[in-house]
């Protein structure tokens, strides 16, 4: 059941105001998963903000413990975000993947010393070239 006030803003939004994506922002924000899913499904049938609506209904499976259909959704947004041009969202799908699927630890480790510890390894130049050809 959706609330009457949402509906209302919906029905109040200005014109081409991507209403259907920020409610859905909105829901996942305050993990209501299945608000948010139905928001984000309309927002990418409305062709409104789709990429970021695939990166957010993406975050959304893998809060649900869905790996696969996250990465379905996070291809789906690269893709778009590649046909667009738009690196904002290409970097903001990386960065999801790579808070998502590394170790809790291993953030603790670059929250506390940055991530210039990591920046001048070579072996991090190796994995990034062999994630590359995997994603």
């Amino acid at each position: 059941m959706v609330p009457l006030w949402l509906e209302r803003a919906e029905e109040k939004a200005p014109p081409g105001a991507p209403v259907l994506a920020t409610i859905g922002e909105m829901a996942l924000m305050n993990k209501a998963f299945d608000l948010a899913r139905r928001y984000l499904g309309r927002a990418i049938e409305s062709d409104q903000r789709p990429g970021d609506a695939h990166l957010m209904l993406g975050i959304v499976a893998l809060e649900e413990g869905n790996t696969a259909r996250a990465e379905m959704h996070w291809s789906d947004a690269l893709r778009i975000a590649r046909r667009d041009n738009d690196q904002e969202l290409m970097e903001r799908v990386e960065h999801a993947r790579f808070m998502f699927h590394t170790p809790p630890d291993l953030l603790d480790v670059i929250d506390r010393f940055g991530p210039e510890l990591f920046m001048d390894d070579p072996f991090l130049d190796f994995v990034d070239d062999e994630l590359d050809e995997w994603w």
